[in-house]
């Protein structure tokens, strides 16, 4: 899927959604205020 994303966003989308393990539906209603922060990311 990576190899045939046409954009870096789509990229994005799916490379975090493969990290993650979230649903398609939890990560579209995320928003920058629920991602905790840390010393090493998020």
């Amino acid at each position: 899927l990576v190899k045939h994303a046409t954009n870096l966003r789509d990229k994005a989308l799916i490379l975090t959604l493969y990290e993650s393990e979230c649903r398609i539906g939890e990560l579209l209603s995320l928003r920058i205020r629920n991602v905790q922060f840390d010393e090493y990311g998020a």
